[in-house]
Parts: structure tokens; C-alpha cells; sequence
């Protein structure tokens, strides 16, 4: 019986040395895969900064084309009114309502473009960055599962244990 007990306690012993290898190599792993997920988080963040300052910037540009336009038409309309008399005023102005009008949906247009565009590049980087972290995730949850396990064999060593510590009777 005092044997038995002896192989036991060495079996636990044996149990326990690979359950703490095991559990330092999952520790290591579940590092290894949290410093990946921050790299490509970082990754992933800054990709998409990029994106929206470029797009933004895109934006500003044609817009402030569009002002440069709009600028250009009211010299060319202010100097063509120089030459007219005061009763082609209300014509001019009338015409320089129209070119208002007629640039105002220009602009509008060209803003409504560029927000589409916009919306689809950050569309496109939202997707990546949920596959990269479903893909992530997937392994995160592969190494819990080993965890799990981990925590059965030590509860199975645990009872053991306690059988090997009881008093004999």
C-alpha cells in the first residue's frame, strides 16, 4: 500500500512538472499572440489614420479647387459687368446667380463624390481589421481550450492528492 502511495506521489509529481511546462508554454504563446494583435492594431489604426488624413486632404484639395473656380467666375462676370451699362445690372446679376447656382451643385457634387469615396476606403479598412481580429480571435480561443485542460488535469491532481494526504485507516 506505502508503494502504491509512493508510485502516486511520483506520478503527481511527473503530472505536475509537465502541467507547469505546459502552462508556461501556453503563457508564452498567449504573449507571443497578444504582442502580434497590438502590432497589427497599431498597424491596422495607423493604416486607417492614413487613409482618412489622405482622404480628407483629397478633399480639402477639391473643394478649395472648387472656391478657386467659383473665385475665377465672379472676376470674369465683375469685369464683364464693367463694361455694361447700369440697366444690364439686373441681367448680370440674374446670370451671376445662375453661375452661383450652377457652381454651388458643382461643388456639391464633387463633395458628395468625394464622401462616397471616402466611405468606401474606410469600409474597406473596417473589414480587414474585423478579419485580422476574427483570425486572431480564432486563435485566442484554440489556446483557451488548451487552458481548459490544463485546469482539469490539475484538478485531477488536486484529488489525487488529497486521496495520497488522507489518513490511512
Amino acid at each position: 500500500m506505502l508503494k502504491k502511495i509512493n508510485d502516486l506521489s511520483q506520478q503527481i509529481k511527473m503530472l505536475e512538472k509537465k502541467a507547469d511546462a505546459e502552462k508556461t508554454k501556453i503563457t508564452q504563446e498567449c504573449n507571443t499572440i497578444d504582442l502580434k494583435l497590438k502590432e497589427i492594431s497599431t498597424t491596422v489604426t495607423k493604416a486607417t489614420e492614413n487613409l482618412i488624413a489622405k482622404s480628407k486632404e483629397e478633399c480639402l484639395n477639391k473643394i478649395s479647387s472648387c472656391c478657386n473656380d467659383v473665385k475665377n467666375l465672379e472676376k470674369k462676370v465683375d469685369g464683364n459687368a464693367s463694361h455694361k451699362s447700369m440697366a444690364d445690372s439686373n441681367e448680370l446679376n440674374e446670370k451671376l446667380k445662375q453661375a452661383h447656382e450652377e457652381m454651388k451643385k458643382s461643388v456639391d457634387f464633387l463633395v458628395s463624390k468625394c464622401k462616397e469615396e471616402f466611405n468606401v476606403k474606410v469600409t474597406l479598412a473596417e473589414t480587414k481589421t474585423q478579419k485580422i481580429k476574427e483570425d486572431l480571435l480564432a486563435k485566442t480561443d484554440s489556446n483557451t481550450s488548451e487552458t481548459k485542460s490544463l485546469g482539469c488535469l490539475f484538478d485531477l491532481m488536486q484529488n489525487a492528492n488529497l486521496v495520497i494526504n488522507a489518513p490511512v485507516v
